[in-house]
């Protein structure tokens, strides 16, 4: 959509939501804006144009635009049957932390390809830090503290580099296979594991709690039976019949028996 103006062709639109929140819940400049490469133009563009017009000052001091995603090659799309959620992945298995190691080892500046070689590579360099943090003792081997410092200001000094993420995923990685080969691994390499956490988040002191399961089809139905008969029990029949009504619409049908409440799903109709 554009529109010509006294100032030449414009392109108003959705562009001014984002302009009247951020300055309603941030201010007249906000310190970082991000998206994919696709914003820059118009809707990055028309935010700073509406923005600075009215202000007159930057609207944003830093941006962030990063490439596209490659899943194996491939643009990721849902008609093409590669679209992954973190979700999805999590619950085939993957480990939280890996999949977040996989997307930050390429810079946001350059086109990123998910792959699940690319996944397996990151869960053994999360495997890899935590082996580090599981043999953390008393005292380090000498040299190790001056090797690891290194190591965290150059991780330190890639970030400050227009958010680099790759090489400081390199500079920790490097960090625990030193940790790895040292004989003993104390107070510096703790240190030097707690600042690669505070920078990148991929190796906490403390492992994360596995994702709880969640309901299967079947323990949901159960769940609104319980409900539908707490409803008739308590003589809301409006809420009993809201329950079997919403599951008729789902293809449940419920059979209320002596024994209690069964359910069926419902049968498709022969064609």
């Amino acid at each position: 959509m554009q529109w010509f103006s006294p100032y030449g062709w414009g392109f108003p639109g959705w562009h001014i939501e984002c302009s009247v929140m951020a300055r309603a819940d941030l201010g007249d400049t906000i310190d970082l804006h991000s998206g994919g490469e696709d914003n820059k133009f118009p809707h990055h563009e028309c935010e700073i144009a509406q923005s600075e017009a009215l202000t007159g000052v930057p609207f944003s001091r830093s941006w962030v635009h990063t490439k596209f995603l490659l899943v194996e090659g491939e643009k990721m799309s849902k008609s093409k049957g590669n679209f992954h959620t973190v979700r999805d992945l999590v619950k085939n298995g993957a480990d939280p932390l890996a999949i977040r190691l996989a997307l930050m080892g390429t810079s946001f500046t350059k086109e990123l390809n998910f792959t699940a070689e690319g996944l397996a590579g990151a869960e053994r360099a999360i495997r890899r830090l935590r082996e580090a943090r599981e043999k953390l003792g008393d005292r380090d081997d000498d040299g190790l503290a001056d090797a690891l410092d290194g190591l965290v200001d150059a991780a330190l000094g890639a970030m400050a580099d227009n958010l680099n993420t790759s090489v400081a995923v390199a500079k920790a990685l490097e960090g625990a296979k030193a940790i790895a080969a040292a004989t003993l691994a104390g107070p510096a390499a703790r240190r030097f594991l707690d600042d690669v956490e505070g920078l990148l988040g991929i190796c906490p002191a403390v492992a994360p709690a596995p994702a709880a399961p969640e309901p299967s089809a079947d323990d949901r139905i159960l769940g609104l039976i319980d409900e539908r008969n707490a409803a008739r029990k308590a003589k809301n029949f409006a809420r009993a019949d809201e329950i079997r009504q919403l599951l008729a619409d789902e293809g449940v049908v419920l059979i209320d028996t002596p024994d209690g409440t069964r359910f069926e799903r419902a049968r498709p109709a022969a064609e």
